[in-house]
């Protein structure tokens, strides 16, 4: 029995929702693995793109329902559309960029069919031309777990639990699946009942760290998030929304939107606030400057290792540069941004 037929038997139709913004680059590569999958139903939701990105997408899989929104929602809240337009018992949310074939994604199905605590299951992605060893999941951004990644003490303690960081490396994957405290937006497959019993990602923020804020609320609600190492893909981290006329200035959005995740959901006090920047910007800082050690001027890469520490410099200094006070309400989490 083919994996489609094997989808339409148990009665599983799964959705998957691709929120586009540009994507013209990435987004035939993301949907040609998946086009002859007839038991996929497709929704992509396009921010407003400016090139030919729904062009492509009707190209390539021409039965893919296309939402045009007239503004850029940002990431959750295109997310949000493209779900409440899914028809599937299982909705993958995939980004441009990540490529997963058909029978991954029905094999992440199986998982969730066969284990009904599990609400969220995820595979492993790689990251093509990544310098860092980490994966895209792991432990709840608390200051221990940032200050075990950040310090590289996840890095020299072995395979303990107890001093798993923020991401995990690439040595604790393992061909058996295991429970993680977040996966990533980029491709990860939830429940649908558990996603409107949630209400889905939170708008709070533009783009990144809601995937992991949701995740948390899966957690909360009792039920498990998953990675699987069996499965696999591909994520091109940073090429979902590339243009030719958009210069490529460092987004310091990913750790910023964290630390206000972390002062809005983990944190109890102010010092908790200052010690968790503190523990993250020293990590960018030393990444910076050993980036810049490793730009000789006889090494070939320099430019690029000169670019990698200018990067996590600017990180790091536009995490500082957020105020450390508390957040008591969710009426103050969002004025605060």
């Amino acid at each position: 029995m083919s994996a489609p037929d094997e989808a339409r038997g148990d009665g599983c139709k799964i959705s998957v929702v691709i929120v586009t913004y540009n994507s013209a680059a990435v987004i035939e590569q993301c949907l040609s693995v998946l086009a002859s999958a007839p038991a996929l139903d497709i929704v992509v939701v396009d921010n407003n793109s400016i090139d030919d990105t729904i062009a492509r997408v009707s190209e390539v899989c021409p039965r893919a329902r296309v939402i045009r929104s007239e503004e850029n929602l940002g990431f959750a809240g295109g997310v949000n559309r493209g779900v409440s337009e899914a028809r599937g018992e299982h909705v993958l949310l995939l980004n441009p960029d990540a490529v997963v074939d058909a029978e991954s994604v029905f094999a992440l199905s199986r998982i969730l069919d066969a284990d009904d605590s599990i609400g969220i299951v995820a595979p492993l992605l790689d990251k093509p031309g990544e310098r860092l060893a980490i994966r895209e999941c792991g432990r709840k951004p608390d200051l221990w777990r940032v200050l075990c990644h950040y310090s590289g003490l996840s890095r020299l303690a072995g395979y303990s639990p107890l001093v798993e960081g923020l991401y995990l490396l690439k040595r604790h994957s393992s061909v058996d699946a295991r429970d993680v405290d977040w996966v990533s937006g980029a491709c990860m497959l939830v429940r649908r009942d558990t996603w409107m019993r949630l209400g889905g990602l939170s708008r709070r923020w533009f783009m990144y760290a809601e995937d992991i804020e949701f995740c948390l609320r899966v957690k909360e609600s009792g039920e498990r998030v998953v990675t699987v190492p069996s499965v696999t893909g591909v994520h091109l981290i940073g090429e979902s929304s590339a243009t030719p006329t958009v210069s490529r200035v460092p987004n310091s959005a990913w750790v910023v939107n964290m630390y206000d995740l972390y002062k809005w959901r983990l944190s109890r006090t102010r010092l908790q606030n200052i010690g968790w920047k503190w523990a993250v910007a020293g990590g960018l800082f030393a990444r910076s400057a050993a980036y810049k050690l490793r730009a000789r001027p006889e090494s070939d890469q320099e430019n690029d290792w000169s670019a990698e520490s200018v990067k996590f410099r600017l990180f790091a200094q536009n995490l500082l540069a957020v105020s450390s006070a508390r957040i008591t309400s969710e009426s103050e989490s969002r004025s605060s941004l």
